[in-house]
C-alpha cells in the first residue's frame, strides 16, 4: 500500500522522494506476482524511516504508528512481579490484544519470548531489517492462527555484503535513564559467490528510571471513595484530588486505635513510628477514606507509597545481547539452501510496590516489642493475648519488592527454495524446518513468606524473659526469629531473613515448525494471469514450568498454616509447577483471478480468495477463509474490500497455567464497605476453545494523476470476534457472585465468615469478614465487537516548487486512526457492554491517534520533524461526572436490575483525561568520506517535555498510588536526547 501510515521508502537519504514513494512488491499475501495487490491493506516502513527515528529499539518507533495502540512495553509491564513479562516489546494492532498479531520473520514463524507466545521485537537483527510489513487485517487464511488482527512481517537482507556498525547513547532531560547500544554486522561471499554467510550482534543497556525522578507524580493524584457517599444522598461515590497519602499504615507502622485513645482516627492525634522507633505525632487532612487521606502530613515520607516517594520504576533496568548467524548456499538451476540461528538475552530488574501486609493488624496486649509507654497509654494487659490497639505497616525495615526476570530466545532454522516447471507453468517453492526455545527464570525479589511473617511477629516474652516467638514456647526448635515492626531499622537482621525470600520460577517454551509452500500462475485467464498459491505446515508447541521448595509444597508444609490456597505461602509467589502442549497441522490454498479489465468504469478488477483447514489435537478442526476485491474504476482510484474468517488459539499459559498469586482489594458494592484484602491464584484452563473473528475491510487508495506524487487512503475496519478468551478479576468474580446470583462465581472463592451490614436500600447482606482464597480461571467469553478507520496521505516535491531557489527536497506525509467502537460483552449478567473507545485511563483506546511528519534533505543533511498525539478521553464510559445532585444507584438484591446498575454505574467528580501532542526532531549528516558511508545522528524526542495526562488511579486498598498516567498511551519519560553514529563500507 503505497499510501501507508509509513509509505515505501527507497534507500537513499539524499532522495526524499525516494524515501516515500519508491515502489515496493508487498502484497499481504502468500501470492508473489509483480504488479499484485492484496485487497488486505499493508503498511511498509523501510530501515530508513526507522534509522531516522534514532530509537533504542525499532519498537519505540513501530508504537507510534496509529494503527498500533496497546503494545507491551517495558514501560507498560514495570511493576509486573510473576508472569516473566517484564521488559517485553510485543507488537498490537488495532489495540485488541499482543496476543491476536501474528509477529513474522522472513514470513516465517518464530517462537515467542514469553509463555503468552508474545515476540519480542527488539531481539530481532535490527541492522539487518531492510523493511516491516504490517498487515493490518486478518489474515489467518494466509499465514495461520493468531492473525487474528494483523501481521508484522520484518523482512531481513540475507544477501548483504560489507560491514556496518552503530553506536549510539541516549539521556533524558532529566541526566537519567541513560542508556547505550551497538550493533556490528558482517557480510561476504565464497564459493565463487554461491556461497553466503552473514553475522550480527547487539547489546544495548538501560539503566531504567524510578517514577519518583518525575515532578508530575509528586502531588499526590488519585481518586478515593467519598466517605460521605450513600446509594441515595446523591453524593459522587468517587472523589478525585491532590496530596494523597496513607492514612492507616506507614514505612515504620501507624496506631490507628487504642483502649487508651491515645490515638483515634479520624479526630484527634495518632502515633507513627520512624526510625529507631521514633514516635512521631500524625497530622491528619480534612479529607480521610479508608486507608487514604488528603492533606496533613500527606507528604511526610513515611506516608508515602512506592511511586511519589519511594522506589518503585517507571521503566525498568535491562541489559539486552542479540547475536544472527547465516550461511547459505545457491544450487544450481536456481535456488538455495540455507541454516540460520539466532539468538537473544535479557536480564532485567525494576523497583516494585512494598510488601502490602499487614496493613491493619490487631496487635495483642502481650507483644513483646510494644513500646512501654506505647502500652502503658494505651492501657494493653500485657498478660493477655487480647488485642490492645490496631496497626497498619508497610513494612519499610523489608523495603520495596522488585521482580527479576532473564529471558533467553533461540531459534534454529534450515531450508531450501528453488523453482520447477509442469504443466507449461513456472513454479516457485520454499520448505523450512525451525526448532525455538525460550527460557525465563523469574524471581519475586524481596517478598515474605506470610506464614513464618505471623509467627515472628507474634513476640512475647519467655518465662526468662527473653523475646521469642509464641509458636516457639510450644516448639522450641521450630526456628522462629522475633520481627519488631515499630519503627525503621529496629528489625533484625536474622529477623529479616527469616521471613523474607526470593521465590522464583523457572517456564520454558518450545516450538517446533516443518513448512512446504508452493507458488505459480498456471493459467492465463480472459483479463490477466490467474496465480495461485498452496502449502502445509505442521506445528508444535510445549510448555513447561518448575519452581523452588515452598512453591511445590502443599498446604501446611512451608509453615503451620491452614489457610493459604495451592501451597503458596508467599505474599507474591512466582507461580507453581505446571506443563501442556499442543500440535497443529494446517493446509491452504490461495488464489487471485482478475476478473475484468478495461471496460468503462471497470480499468481492473481482481478477486482474491484463501482458505485453510486447521486441525489441532487438543481442539479438534476448524477453518479460515479470506474473500476480497480489488476494484479500479480508473487508473487513479483503488477500491478495496475483503471479509475473512480468523483464529487465535488460546496460549499454553491460557490453558495450563499452575497457579500464580496475586495481592487483590474489592469492595462489597451492595453497602460500600472499606475494601476487602486478600490474595487471589491465577489458573489455567484446559477446556478454552480458539477465538474465532470476522473481519471487514472496505477502502480506497487515491493516486490522482493531476497532482503526482501525492496518495491518499482511507480504511474502515470492522471485527467481530467470539470466544474471546477473557479472565474475570477478583473484583469481577466476587460482584459475579453477590450482584448477579451466579454460582460458578461463588464456588470460585472461600471466606472465613460472614458478617451482617444494611444496605442503602434497607437490605441486610451478609458481607465476608475475610476472603482466604479466590482462584480465577480464563474463559471463553460472548463476544467482542470493534470498528476504526484509518486515513494516510503523503505528499512530495522539490524545496524551489515553494521558494524559487531554494535547494533540496521536501517530503510530508501523515497517518491517524479513529477508533469507533470497542464494545465487549463478556456474557455475565450483571456486568453492562463497556465501550472501551475513548477510554484513556487503562486498557482503553483513544478516540484519535495520529502523527504528521515533514522531511527536508540537501546533500548529505535530512531532518524529520514528527508531530503525533491522542485525542482527550475518560476514565470509563460507565462513569458519571457530577458534584453533586448525581444519579442514585441504590443496589438490590442479586440478578436485579437495581444490582446491576449499582455494580456498573460510577458516579464521580471528575471523568476527563487531558489529549496530548508531542514533537520530535531527527537530523542526519553523512560525512562524505571516500570509502566508508558514515554517517551521524542527532534525535530529540518529546521535544518540548511535554508532561503526561493525569490519569489518578481508583483507591483500591493502596493501588491509587501507582503511577498517575498510563504509559501505553502517553509519553512517560519526558525529553529524550539520543546521538551516534553509522559507518557501513
Amino acid at each position: 500500500m503505497v499510501a501507508g501510515a509509513y509509505a515505501q521508502e527507497a534507500a537513499s537519504r539524499n532522495d526524499v522522494a525516494a524515501q516515500t514513494l519508491q515502489e515496493v512488491t508487498v502484497t499481504g499475501s502468500r501470492i508473489k506476482r509483480e504488479g499484485f495487490e492484496a485487497p488486505t491493506p499493508v503498511a511498509v516502513i523501510s530501515t530508513e524511516a526507522l534509522e531516522a527515528n534514532a530509537t533504542s529499539n525499532l519498537a519505540d518507533t513501530l508504537n507510534t504508528m496509529p494503527n498500533f495502540q496497546g503494545s507491551a512495553t517495558p514501560q507498560s509491564s514495570v511493576v509486573t512481579v510473576t508472569s516473566g513479562t517484564q521488559a517485553v516489546n510485543g507488537l498490537n494492532i488495532g489495540g485488541l490484544g499482543v496476543t491476536r498479531t501474528l509477529t513474522l520473520v522472513n514470513g516465517q514463524r518464530t517462537v515467542g519470548s514469553t509463555l503468552e507466545g508474545t515476540v519480542d521485537v527488539s531481539e530481532l537483527p535490527q541492522q539487518l531489517i531492510t523493511r516491516v510489513d504490517v498487515v493490518t487485517g486478518g489474515a489467518s487464511a494466509s499465514y495461520g492462527s493468531d492473525a487474528l488482527t494483523g501481521v508484522v512481517n520484518f523482512v531481513l537482507d540475507t544477501k548483504f555484503t560489507g560491514f556496518k556498525a552503530e553506536a549510539s547513547a541516549g539521556t533524558t532531560n532529566y541526566n537519567d535513564n541513560d542508556n547505550w547500544k551497538g550493533s556490528l554486522t558482517f557480510g561476504t561471499t565464497f564459493a565463487d559467490g554461491r556461497g553466503h554467510i552473514i553475522a550480527s550482534g547487539e547489546a544495548s543497556d538501560d539503566e531504567g528510571l524510578l517514577v519518583a525522578k518525575r515532578p508530575w507524580n509528586n502531588y499526590g493524584y488519585g481518586f478515593v471513595n467519598n466517605p460521605a457517599f450513600t446509594a441515595t444522598n446523591g453524593q459522587p461515590r468517587l472523589i478525585f484530588g491532590d496530596q494523597f497519602s496513607l492514612a492507616t499504615a506507614s514505612w515504620g507502622g501507624i496506631i490507628n486505635n487504642t483502649r487508651g485513645q491515645i490515638a483515634s482516627l479520624p479526630q484527634g492525634s495518632t502515633i507513627m513510628f520512624g526510625p529507631g522507633g521514633e514516635q512521631i505525632p500524625v497530622n491528619y487532612g480534612p479529607l480521610i477514606s479508608g486507608a487514604v487521606m488528603s492533606g496533613g502530613d500527606w507528604n511526610n515520607p513515611l506516608l508515602q507509597v512506592g511511586n511519589q516517594k519511594g522506589g518503585a520504576g517507571l521503566t525498568p533496568d535491562q541489559q539486552r545481547q542479540n547475536l544472527f548467524l547465516r550461511t547459505s548456499y545457491d544450487l544450481e538451476g536456481g535456488g538455495e539452501v540455507y541454516f540460520q540461528a539466532s539468538y537473544g538475552h535479557l536480564e532485567s530488574f525494576s523497583a516494585s510496590v512494598p510488601v502490602f501486609y499487614k496493613l491493619s493488624w490487631n496487635v495483642p496486649g502481650d507483644n513483646a516489642f510494644i513500646p512501654a509507654n506505647i502500652a502503658t497509654a494505651a492501657n494493653c494487659n500485657t498478660g493477655s493475648s487480647a488485642t490492645c490497639f490496631n496497626f497498619g505497616t508497610i513494612n519499610g525495615d523489608i523495603g520495596g519488592q522488585h521482580p527479576i526476570t532473564e529471558r533467553s530466545v533461540y531459534r534454529f532454522l534450515t531450508g531450501i527454495d528453488g523453482g520447477f516447471n509442469l504443466f507449461q507453468t513456472d513454479w516457485t517453492w520454499d520448505a523450512y524446518l525451525s526448532y525455538g526455545r525460550s527460557t525465563q527464570h523469574v524471581i519475586s525479589g524481596n517478598t515474605i513468606n506470610q506464614v513464618k511473617y505471623d509467627m515472628a511477629i507474634d513476640a512475647v516474652r519467655d518465662p526468662n524473659g527473653n523475646i521469642v516467638c509464641r509458636s516457639t514456647l510450644a516448639n522450641p526448635n521450630n526456628g522462629c526469629v522475633p520481627l519488631n515492626l515499630f519503627g525503621l531499622g529496629v528489625a533484625s537482621p536474622e529477623a529479616l531473613a527469616y521471613v523474607g525470600g526470593d521465590p522464583w520460577s523457572a517456564a520454558e517454551l518450545r516450538q517446533t515448525v516443518g513448512a512446504v509452500n508452493v507458488q505459480g500462475t498456471p493459467w492465463e485467464g480472459w483479463a490477466g494471469p490467474i496465480s495461485l498459491a498452496f502449502g502445509v505446515e505442521h506445528r508444535r508447541e510445549e510448555t513447561d514450568a518448575s519452581s523452588n521448595d515452598l512453591e511445590r509444597a502443599a498446604p501446611g508444609v512451608c509453615a503451620p498454616d491452614s489457610t493459604k490456597s495451592n501451597g503458596s505461602c508467599w505474599f507474591l509467589a512466582a507461580g507453581l509447577p505446571y506443563s501442556g502442549s499442543f500440535a497443529v497441522t494446517d493446509v491452504y490454498l490461495e488464489t487471485n483471478v482478475p476478473l475484468v479489465k478495461d471496460l468503462p468504469f471497470v480499468r481492473a478488477l481482481d478477486l482474491s480468495a484463501a482458505g485453510r483447514g486447521t486441525y489441532y489435537d487438543t481442539f479438534g478442526s476448524t477453518g479460515t477463509w479470506k474473500v476480497g476485491l480489488n476494484w479500479n474504476p480508473f487508473d487513479d482510484l483503488r477500491i478495496r474490500m475483503v471479509r475473512s474468517l480468523d483464529i487465535r488459539e488460546p496460549t499454553l499459559i491460557d490453558m495450563y497455567q499452575g497457579g500464580t498469586t496475586t495481592s487483590n482489594n474489592i469492595t462489597d458494592k451492595r453497602v460500600n464497605t472499606a475494601n476487602i484484602t486478600f490474595q487471589s491464584t491465577n489458573t489455567g484452563n484446559p477446556d478454552l476453545q480458539p477465538e474465532r473473528a470476522t473481519n471487514t475491510i472496505v477502502g480506497f487508495v487515491y493516486q490522482p494523476s493531476w497532482l503526482p506524487r501525492f496518495n491518499f487512503s482511507v480504511d474502515y475496519y470492522v471485527i467481530d470476534i467470539e470466544r474471546g478468551v477473557n479472565t474475570l478479576s477478583a473484583q469481577q468474580t466476587y460482584d459475579s457472585c453477590v450482584m448477579a446470583g451466579i454460582q460458578e462465581a461463588c464456588d470460585a472463592y472461600t471466606v472465613s465468615g460472614y458478617r451482617d451490614v444494611t444496605g442503602a436500600d434497607g437490605v441486610v447482606y451478609q458481607v465476608p469478614t475475610q476472603i482466604t482464597s479466590m482462584n480465577l480461571v480464563p474463559h471463553n467469553s460472548t463476544g467482542r465487537k470493534a470498528e476504526r478507520v484509518e486515513i494516510a496521505a503523503s505528499y512530495r516535491m522539490s524545496a524551489d516548487s515553494i521558494i524559487s531557489g531554494w535547494n533540496g527536497d521536501l517530503a510530508f506525509r501523515g497517518s491517524a486512526t479513529n477508533y469507533i467502537k470497542d464494545l465487549e460483552d463478556g456474557g455475565i449478567p450483571y456486568v453492562l457492554p463497556n465501550d472501551r473507545i475513548g477510554n484513556n485511563f487503562s486498557g482503553g483506546l483513544p478516540h484519535w491517534k495520529y502523527q504528521v511528519q515533514a522531511m527536508y534533505a540537501l546533500d548529505r543533511f535530512s531532518t524529520t520533524l514528527t508531530m503525533r498525539g491522542v485525542s482527550s478521553g475518560v476514565y470509563s464510559n460507565l462513569w458519571i461526572e457530577c458534584q453533586t445532585d448525581c444519579p442514585t444507584f441504590p443496589g438490590g438484591p442479586a440478578g436485579s436490575q437495581a444490582a446491576v446498575d449499582a455494580a456498573n454505574y460510577v458516579t464521580t467528580t471528575r471523568n476527563h483525561i487531558a489529549g496530548a501532542i508531542w514533537w520530535d526532531l531527527g537530523m542526519n549528516y553523512k560525512l562524505g568520506f571516500e570509502k566508508t558511508d558514515t554517517e551521524v545522528f542527532f534525535n530529540v524526542r518529546n521535544l518540548f517535555d511535554k508532561d503526561p495526562a493525569i490519569a489518578a488511579r481508583q483507591q483500591s486498598g493502596t493501588g491509587w498510588d501507582f503511577s498517575p498516567s498510563n504509559s501505553a498511551l502517553y509519553d512517560v519519560l519526558g525529553r529524550f536526547y539520543r546521538a551516534g553514529f553509522r559507518v557501513q563500507f
